[in-house]
Parts: structure tokens; C-alpha cells; sequence
């Protein structure tokens, strides 16, 4: 990516001034600081047999994903990162390998991110502190609290317990069969 790019914007890209990157829903890839907007064509090669050129509206979802989320494994230092469904279109293992890489760096930055994926509720990869749950309540308030509050064991299987209900944040699916009925 550095030789497609000035290399003023990749520097401004890489240090600590602020910059949004937005993958389009095409081929294009979207970047602008506080001075500057650009729109950049991106065109991917795949190396097998013989090399294969595709638009980036022809490769996966996954694909375009990972894309969205190369910004945050730079380490900018003294950055936030938020990211919403992590998960999304991505395999577990990846974004288990995305985690895992992001927090085993030395930089001073940090992630927010929100999921379903229960594969990481897992003490080998995050704190107890570091997990938290949401759950609506039943005025439709959502109500936060960590997984530190219920004083778990090192040894626990986290996911496993999540997903029989101990720590709630599960969802009510209520009778599923009403949304086969028919209106009248």
C-alpha cells in the first residue's frame, strides 16, 4: 500500500495525527485527516498458479473486513481503537489471531470491541477485568457489568458458563414460532 500512496499521507497515516479509514462498498478505499480527502482505487492479486487479479467488490466480506481493520494493528501510540462486531464476516480463529496480536504488542494503546462470538471469552486471551457483558433489562435499558464482578476462578470455562446462562446476558428468544405465523 505505502508505493500506491504519497508518502506524506503514509506518515500522517502511521503517527499520531488522527486519520479515518472506510472501506466503500465497491473498490474503493476512503481517507481523510483534518486537511485532506482521498478515494483510492484498490485492486487485489492472488498468488497461486498464476496470479489473479480482482476488484476489491469481487473478494470476500471477510476480506473487505480485514481491510476496515488494519488501521488499528499499526500501534499508534496512545490510541482508542472502537470496533463494532469484531466478528463480523470473520472466522474465529482470525479475529482470535487479531486479539491476540493487538495485545501481545508494547505499544500504550487500547481496544474496545463489542461481539457475539463467545470462542473469545476465554482467560487465556483476556483479563477478567477486560470482559464485559450487556444485558437489557426489561424497561429496555441496557445494563453493563464485568466479568470481574462475578469472582470467577482462573481454571473456569468462561464460555462454557456464559452460554448456560450464569453470568445472564443471554438473549430471550421467546417463541420463535410466531414469527411463521400469518397476519391477518
Amino acid at each position: 500500500m505505502h508505493s500506491l500512496l504519497p508518502e506524506s499521507l503514509v506518515s500522517r497515516l502511521l503517527d499520531k495525527s488522527k486519520a479515518f479509514v472506510q472501506i466503500g462498498k465497491d473498490k474503493e478505499i476512503f481517507i481523510s485527516d483534518k486537511n485532506h480527502y482521498y478515494r483510492l482505487t484498490i485492486q487485489t492479486e492472488h498468488h497461486k498458479e498464476k496470479s489473479i487479479s480482482l476488484d476489491l467488490s469481487e473478494e470476500s466480506d471477510g476480506t473487505r473486513r480485514l481491510l476496515n481493520l488494519i488501521p488499528a494493528l499499526h500501534h499508534n501510540s496512545n490510541a482508542v481503537y472502537f470496533i463494532d462486531e469484531i466478528d463480523r464476516s470473520l472466522h474465529p480463529m482470525l479475529v482470535w489471531k487479531f486479539l491476540e496480536f493487538f495485545l501481545k504488542s508494547d505499544a500504550q494503546h487500547q481496544i474496545i470491541v463489542t461481539t457475539h462470538e463467545s470462542n473469545l471469552l476465554d482467560l487465556n486471551l483476556l483479563r477478567r477485568d477486560e470482559i464485559w457483558f450487556a444485558e437489557k433489562g426489561t424497561n429496555g435499558a441496557t445494563h453493563l457489568y464485568s466479568l470481574s464482578d462475578f469472582k470467577p476462578r482462573k481454571d473456569l470455562d468462561i464460555r462454557k458458563h456464559y452460554l448456560q446462562g450464569r453470568f445472564s446476558a443471554i438473549p430471550f428468544l421467546g417463541n420463535l414460532e410466531h414469527l411463521l405465523e400469518k397476519t391477518k
